[in-house]
Parts: structure tokens; C-alpha cells; sequence
């Protein structure tokens, strides 16, 4: 499923993005992704997104307090 992204540019922006599209032959679009490809291997190296960046701190909270954000009694000792 893709999602749109609306992005503000400048008038330099703008015109590296046109050159970019004239230079390549590429649309827009394939620009953005592979600038947020470049840029995520650059910052990320390996690790893709922040939940693989999360790596093994991820999954070790229960599930069973479903209502946690609803209940106050989860409250009670908060604070104190």
C-alpha cells in the first residue's frame, strides 16, 4: 500500500529536484525513495527501521493490561 507525503520546497530545492528529474530521467517520486534509501543506509547502516533498531527490548511487556491507558487503579502507586 503506498502513502502520499506532501513536501514543502524551496525555490533551491525546487530547482536541484528539476535538475535531478532531467538529469536521471526519473520522476520525482523515484527520487524521494531513493533519497530516503540513501539517507537511511548513511543513518541507519544496517539496521532498516527503528523497530529492528529496537532489536531485542521490543516484545517484553505484557499484553495483559489492555486497559492500561483507561484504568485508573494503574495509577494508584503512580507518583507517590
Amino acid at each position: 500500500m503506498y502513502r502520499y507525503v506532501h513536501a514543502r520546497l524551496n525555490d533551491e530545492e525546487e530547482a536541484l529536484l528539476s535538475e535531478l528529474k532531467q538529469v536521471t530521467g526519473k520522476s520525482a517520486t523515484t527520487l524521494v525513495r531513493e533519497g530516503l534509501e540513501a539517507l537511511a543506509k548513511k543513518k541507519l547502516g544496517q539496521h532498516r527501521t527503528l523497530l529492528s533498531l529496537a532489536g531485542a527490548s521490543t516484545g517484553k511487556f505484557s499484553a495483559s493490561l489492555k486497559d492500561l491507558s483507561s484504568n485508573k487503579k494503574h495509577l494508584d502507586d503512580y507518583g507517590g
